[in-house]
């Protein structure tokens, strides 16, 4: 390893007879020789890999966009070959092989969206952050005069003419809406407008465990919801989602909406359990046609998403013809129509 080390003169000249004067100088020499030659050096091969970093994020998120559309295009293909080789021969290596190929490639396909998701939030923060301070002397500022009412159903209400949302996320939800909707951005305004929203005992905790804190929205947001969705309002709201049912002329697009409204209101996370328990609460002959969809799709696996079932649910085609028709709203029924509704099956 010592000859690795040695250090070639710079310069054409053969190299100078030793002196007194000249040994006491060489290591500066040396040193300086060394600093010369790596300032001067050309760039290495691992320097020429890296690319300059002089793309703007929104150049970057268009291009990720346009890679997820070429890889959605690239598993369509892969997916018109299983089906071509399971239609010939549904056992046979080519058709299992063919099938794994497209849902490694499905898999590929959501990590470049999670990546893409989470590269877009990244930027959008830190922009978002930054203006903060900038636009607000500049700008006039608006104040939406359609702020939601921070009320939930079940509580006293302080506000009479306000509908109380079901939950603190149907609140979080409508208060991002109308922020969006006048054009201001939720880090730069939420400090501002999210006290309007509230009762004198809610600005003040909100005051102590909010502002002032350099919060950006998607901080505040989780501590909104574990402050007034409760632990017994969400063991509430599970059973409920455990309790739902799909109706008789419900099409599967408006129930897959409602349930997953719900599952979200109560917090449950996506997984296994969860898209059984929906799976249990469609009606019998969506289950019936989608339950052979299921079967070839997942093989001998577990759904590991409740979104995979609902594709295939969807998928199926089994949406009734009178859901035009359909009296059945996608919420909750109101304390006016449950107590209707109850009183009705009491009398008869």
């Amino acid at each position: 390893m010592s000859e690795n080390i040695a250090i070639e003169p710079t310069g054409g000249s053969p190299p100078q007879p030793s002196s007194p004067d000249s040994s006491l100088m060489a290591p500066a020499t040396q040193l300086g020789t060394m600093a010369s030659k790596y300032a001067h050096s050309e760039a290495t091969p691992m320097e020429e890999d890296i690319p300059p970093v002089s793309q703007k994020p929104e150049d970057v998120a268009r291009k990720s966009l346009d890679m997820i559309k070429d890889m959605k295009k690239q598993a369509l293909l892969l997916f018109a070959t299983y089906m071509n080789s399971n239609k010939s021969d549904p056992d046979s290596p080519e058709t299992m092989q063919a099938l794994s190929l497209y849902k490694e490639f499905e898999q590929k396909i959501v990590a470049a969206k999670e990546a893409h998701k989470s590269m877009t939030s990244l930027f959008e923060d830190r922009q978002d952050t930054k203006d903060c301070g900038n636009n607000l002397g500049l700008v006039r500022l608006v104040v939406p005069n359609d702020l939601p009412v921070l009320q939930l159903r079940g509580e006293a209400l302080w506000r009479k003419k306000a509908d109380p949302f079901d939950s603190a996320y149907d609140f979080c939800n409508t208060f991002e809406t109308v922020l969006h909707a006048h054009g201001l951005t939720l880090n730069s305004n939420w400090e501002r407008l999210l006290p309007l929203c509230m009762n004198p005992e809610q600005v003040s905790w909100c005051r102590e465990a909010l502002m002032d804190k350099r919060y950006t929205w998607k901080e505040v947001r989780p501590i909104v919801l574990d402050h007034f969705d409760t632990p017994y309002r969400k063991f509430l709201l599970m059973v409920e989602v455990g309790s739902m049912r799909q109706a008789p002329y419900e099409s599967n697009r408006e129930y897959s909406n409602r349930f997953q409204k719900m599952r979200r209101e109560a917090g449950m996370e996506d997984g296994t359990q969860l898209a059984v328990t929906y799976f249990a609460s469609l009606k019998p002959s969506v289950k019936t046609v989608a339950q052979v969809a299921i079967s070839s799709h997942l093989g001998a696996k577990l759904p590991v998403s409740i979104n995979q079932i609902i594709d295939l649910v969807l998928a199926s085609g089994e949406d009734s013809a009178f859901s035009i028709k359909n009296p059945h709203k996608r919420g909750r029924l109101t304390d006016e129509e449950q107590s209707s509704r109850s009183s009705l099956t009491s009398s008869s």
